[in-house]
């Protein structure tokens, strides 16, 4: 119970480290961002399925997930890796269908909470695989393949994420992740153990 206790301490000071090296300024560009696009989105497209300000947020929230993912250690623990792109995924795409909502109740225009939830899934489903690759790819042996192939699967699933069904998005990118995942557990069976590898450089 107390190594629970402490590895579940450890992950959340290692996400409020993340989370204060970023600051406060990336959230609140965000949530400007798309305001900016709101005040510009003809509400006539919503009716034909055209989110811009959906969409807009998605892309500033992307570029956002970059700082999280850059200020990541490299960990041996691949579930505890698992878990934190997990929860980072989720926390942004939470926060830019949080701030589509309020958008949509500051400007003139319904607030359509079904949609805010089918981008907030979607957006966790898309970059997911690209933030196991990015995460876990330290505990592989060869980590540019590692985070160069999740990256290529989440942006093959960006251009039809708002098309198609979610059951089929959700298939793809469990699919994807699992590959990733599995990948980085192979690399690093192959990475020698620290004894062998001291016995090795002796």
């Amino acid at each position: 119970m107390a190594h629970r206790d402490h590895g579940a301490r450890v992950f959340y000071y290692d996400l409020l480290v993340r989370l204060r090296l970023v600051g406060l300024w990336p959230w609140l560009a965000l949530l400007g961002w798309g305001a900016v696009a709101r005040t510009q989105e003809p509400l006539l497209f919503r009716s034909y399925g055209v989110m811009l300000t959906h969409q807009a947020l998605w892309f500033g929230a992307t570029i956002l997930l970059v700082p999280l993912h850059l200020t990541a250690r490299p960990r041996l623990d691949l579930l505890r890796t698992a878990i934190s792109s997990i929860v980072l995924v989720s926390l942004v795409g939470l926060v830019q269908s949080a701030a589509a909502w309020v958008l949509d109740v500051a400007y003139p225009g319904a607030a359509y909470v079904a949609d805010l939830g089918a981008s907030c899934a979607r957006f966790v489903l898309v970059w997911l695989p690209a933030s196991l690759g990015w995460i876990s790819a330290p505990v592989a042996s060869r980590p540019l393949l590692g985070r160069l192939g999740g990256l290529v699967v989440s942006l093959l699933l960006v251009g039809p994420a708002w098309r198609i069904e979610l059951p089929l998005l959700l298939g793809a990118s469990s699919l994807a992740s699992l590959g990733v995942l599995l990948a980085a557990a192979s690399g690093r069976a192959s990475i020698p153990e620290p004894d062998r590898l001291s016995t090795r450089c002796q």
